[in-house]
C-alpha cells in the first residue's frame, strides 16, 4: 500500500499553489503617463481659461501603405487628426491631462485675439511630462 511522506505532501501542494498563483509580470510598469504645463502670452502672463486640445495622427495614417511606402506630409497633415483629450487653464495658466497612452502628440489651441499654441509633446508610461507653452499672435 502507498503512503505517501509529508515532504511529498507539501511539495505537492506548494506546485499546486504556484499553478494557481495569477500570472501577472514581476514588474508591471504603468501603461500610462500625462501632461503639465503652463500657458502665457506672448509677454509672458498666464493665461487663464485656455482650452487646449491633445491630439495626434490616426495610426492607420502612420503604417505603410499598400505599396510599401511611409505616407509622406500630405497626408498627414490632411486634417485627420483625433483628440484624444482637452484641458483648461485655470486662473494662474496651468493644465493637466492625465491616463495618456504612450505616444507623440500636438498640443493645440487658440484663438485670434489671444494667440494660438501648436506644440509637440511626447508621453511616456509611468511619466508626467512638463511643458511651457507660450502662445503666438498671428
Amino acid at each position: 500500500m502507498f503512503r505517501p511522506s509529508l515532504l511529498g505532501i507539501v511539495l505537492t501542494l506548494a506546485v499546486l499553489a504556484w499553478l494557481a498563483a495569477p500570472a501577472t509580470p514581476a514588474t508591471a510598469q504603468p501603461q500610462t503617463g500625462a501632461i503639465q504645463g503652463q500657458v502665457n502670452d506672448a509677454s509672458g502672463k498666464p493665461v487663464p481659461n485656455f482650452t487646449l486640445r491633445l491630439q495626434r495622427f490616426p495610426q492607420r495614417d502612420l503604417q505603410r501603405n499598400h505599396a510599401g511606402q511611409t505616407p509622406g506630409p500630405a497626408s498627414l497633415q490632411d486634417g485627420r487628426m483625433q483628440t484624444v483629450a482637452t484641458a483648461t487653464t485655470d486662473s494662474n495658466g496651468k493644465f493637466s491631462m492625465t491616463n495618456l497612452k504612450p505616444g507623440d502628440y500636438v498640443l493645440v489651441g487658440g484663438n485670434k485675439s489671444i494667440g494660438f499654441v501648436y506644440h509637440d509633446v511626447s508621453v511616456q508610461p509611468g511619466q508626467t511630462t512638463t511643458v511651457q507653452v507660450t502662445l503666438v499672435k498671428p
